[in-house]
């Protein structure tokens, strides 16, 4: 065993050592007069601390000499003291983990930046510390510690600290945060403090303190897996600003926040932004008497179909900020905001309030709410708005634009109700669910107060806008029980992503036209609908019922690992259509190897080259050959004992053709693929591949590495379970 103790750094750190007034001892310790002393060891790679390390100054010198090479551990002995100030004390060591337990940190002040950068920590066990002294505890994890999976805090007490801001921001590997117990009354911030944690699915907050003056800022930004955050059902939360607290928390389908006392909030922009598959959000305690700022408060919830904001007021005729609040709410159906007032506002500041929410059809205003302008965006329905104390008489008109928006005045508290429009998209499925393709299905119906003669003779057309991709138009379809539909298949890198859906219906067949047919004179087109939806918020669907879709379960989860992979292999990302595998914890089995793949040997003059995938709405295979003399007719090509006829590649020898498109219930199916020497018959190459041969392949000899290994591997998980689906 090897061993390393301060003793070997003697020679080095001389003269802090004579400045403090310590002698050196051999036994590997430092002595002083006042009898403090620690010891360093190093022992298989493990650093071991113990004895009196509060000489702040010697030890962070012992620790700056020892040969971190040899280093990948830290562990404690009971009873260890640790300095006043532990300010980056281990930032950017090589530990891969850590365990303080047991250590006495009653004396430290500050453990700010106490691990930042250690790009190798994977666990950090910080279990019944004594942090009670702690006053500043913010960027403990923070600037690189992407690596870190697991923090065990248990028994650690924070009852004084006043920071916890951005504690493990950036932590993009950290999955679990386990025994966090905050009960400082003097908190102040927790800004960003789970910000960036992309794979973190669960936080348990029932043992977490806030007081009137904490900041809650960005406290879960962009935590694109978070589906659980558990809140004390007897505590109260209180804070002072709320801002951008769960912006892009993707995965985020329900929410209670009951608990939570915002009287003395001022700021909730953002808050809910890009929450994209939150369907249950529990606001019922909400007051806003101090809010300034509602700005995007919910843009982007594109699953809440109810929000009742009956409660959020601010003082009549303050200057208050609405822009774009509800923006992007394309499921909300019934809103109350009876408690606002807009009489205040600045020009602007209501700008975009409702834009893209196409689907209200039950609103609530109050009176300080005088007026719908066109600023606010509001789509006008064809039928226009009536007041729900009399419904036979529309008090709304559209706009002059293009793109008509509400037009409405108001006085009082009043319900308003949406007419309706010529037709409407009533649902989605999942066609992977079917035949194993990636696409969704959409359904529609049209108004029965269109004309007879429009109904029978007109076209209902659906044009597709999947993000970086091309529009898709498809004429729909109508099932048995007369309903319209149309489907639009998705490439892999559009699987995360949302895709806009617009229905229009177009009268007299304009899109249909026989050859030499002119169209008629009255035609005219109708846009009825527009949706914004995603395979993801299908899915969705199947997860919140498990009981339900019991076998569906690990299907989907792969299917959206693969899916987020995709999008982040093809570079797709945006601000509010996060990858969708972060948000799904899958937990299912890694590729099992059905077969192994030979390579063929070569014919005269021809050798087999190499196999790629091609990731389109289906797997597509492409078998590449190099022509080394002759020409490419002096060989028969079979796929499955079909003819096929190989493509070159301009500028090379290589010839290539593509498999049919296989679906992610036949990712194991293995095509056949013969060359045979058409002038000797007794010459063959043959060889058998699927497209989880060409995973296995480039994951096992290191060709796929990086984001496309991430790749790779995901639609191994998907092969894994929709095989296992197939057979069930």
């Amino acid at each position: 065993m090897k061993k390393l103790f301060v003793k070997r750094v003697f020679a080095l750190i001389l003269s802090l050592v004579l400045a403090a007034g310590l002698l050196p001892l051999l036994s590997g310790t430092y002595a002083r007069a006042d009898s403090t002393a620690f010891t360093l060891q190093v022992e298989d790679a493990v650093l071991t601390i113990s004895g009196n390390g509060t000489d702040a100054t010697v030890f962070r010198a012992a620790l700056s000499q020892l040969n971190w090479s040899e280093i990948t551990s830290l562990k404690v002995t009971a009873g260890t003291r640790f300095p006043v100030n532990c300010t980056a004390l281990f930032s950017g060591k090589p530990f891969t983990y850590v365990d303080l337990s047991g250590a006495d940190f009653s004396q430290t002040v500050g453990i700010t930046a106490m691990f930042v950068s250690c790009s190798n920590l994977e666990t950090a066990i910080l279990t019944n510390l004594d942090f009670s002294s702690v006053d500043e505890a913010s960027q403990v994890f923070a600037g690189g510690c992407n690596a870190l999976k697991t923090v065990d805090l248990t028994g650690s007490d924070f009852s004084a600290v006043r920071s916890l801001a951005t504690m493990f921001s950036g932590c993009r590997s950290l999955t679990s945060v386990t025994g966090l117990s905050v009960s400082s009354s003097v908190l102040e911030t927790a800004e960003k403090m789970f910000g960036e944690c992309s794979v973190l699915s669960s936080v348990d907050l029932r043992n977490f303190s806030t007081n009137e003056r904490t900041s809650l800022y960005g406290m879960f930004m962009s935590c694109s897996s978070l589906t659980d955050v558990r809140f004390s059902s007897a505590k109260t939360y209180k804070a002072s600003a709320l801002t951008a607290m769960f912006f892009n928390c993707s995965a985020l389908r329900t929410l209670d926040l009951s608990r939570f006392d915002t009287s003395n909030v001022t700021s909730m922009s953002n808050m809910f932004t890009g929450c994209t598959s939150l369907s249950s959000l529990n606001i019922s305690s909400f007051t806003t008497p101090l809010v300034t700022d509602f700005s995007y408060m919910f843009d982007s919830c594109r699953r809440l179909s109810k929000l009742d904001c009956s409660k959020f007021i601010n003082e009549p005729g303050s200057d208050v900020s609405f822009r774009y609040m509800f923006r992007n709410c394309d499921s909300l159906t019934e809103l109350d905001i009876r408690g606002l007032d807009i009489t205040g506002c600045k020009k602007g500041e209501t700008d975009g309030m409702f834009s893209y929410s196409s689907h209200i059809g039950k609103l609530t205003l109050g009176a300080g709410f005088p007026a719908v302008a066109e600023a606010m965006r509001l789509p006008h329905p064809v039928y226009g708005w009536v007041n729900s104390n009399a419904p036979g008489t529309v008090v709304s008109t559209p706009s002059d634009s293009f793109d008509p928006m509400t037009l409405l005045s108001n006085s009082g508290v009043n319900t308003y109700l949406s007419g309706g429009g010529y037709g409407k998209i009533t649902g989605t499925q999942l066609t992977l669910l079917e035949d194993g393709s990636f696409g969704l299905r959409f359904y529609a119906t049209l108004s029965p107060n269109m004309e007879p003669e429009d109904l029978e003779k007109g076209d209902v057309w659906f044009f597709f806008y999947p993000q970086n991709c091309s529009s898709i138009q498809v004429r729909a379809e109508k099932d048995s029980a007369g309903n319209y539909y149309a489907s639009c298949n998705l490439p892999a890198k559009n699987m995360a992503t949302s895709i806009q859906a617009e229905m229009h219906f177009y009268s007299r067949r304009v899109r249909d036209l026989d050859p030499g047919e002119v169209a008629p004179t009255d035609y005219w087109v109708k846009e009825l609908d527009e949706v914004t939806y995603s395979i993801r918020d299908y899915a969705c669907v199947i997860l919140d019922n498990p009981a339900t879709y019991a076998k569906e379960q690990n299907l989907v989860k792969a299917m959206l690992c693969y899916g987020g992979a995709a999008q982040r292999f093809f570079g797709n990302n945006n601000n509010y259509n996060i990858c969708a595998d972060v948000g799904i914890s899958y937990t299912g089995p890694a590729l099992v190897h059905q077969e192994v793949f030979e390579r063929p040997s070569n014919l005269p003059g021809l050798s087999y080259y190499g196999s790629s995938l091609i990731l389109e709405s289906t797997t597509v295979q492409r078998h590449y050959f190099c022509l080394l003399s002759g020409d490419i007719t002096d060989y028969a090509f079979t796929l499955n004992n079909v003819p096929v006829t190989p493509e070159a590649c301009t500028g090379s020898n290589l010839y290539y053709f593509d498999t049919e498109g296989f679906s992610a219930l036949n990712l194991f199916s293995p095509a056949t693929i013969k060359v045979v020497c058409v002038n000797d018959s007794s010459k063959v190459l043959q060889y058998r591949y699927s497209a989880t041969e060409y995973i296995r392949e480039g994951l096992a000899s290191g060709q796929l590495s990086g984001t496309a290994a991430a790749l790779a591997t995901a639609l191994g998980h998907l092969a894994m379970e929709a095989d296992a689906y197939a057979v069930q």
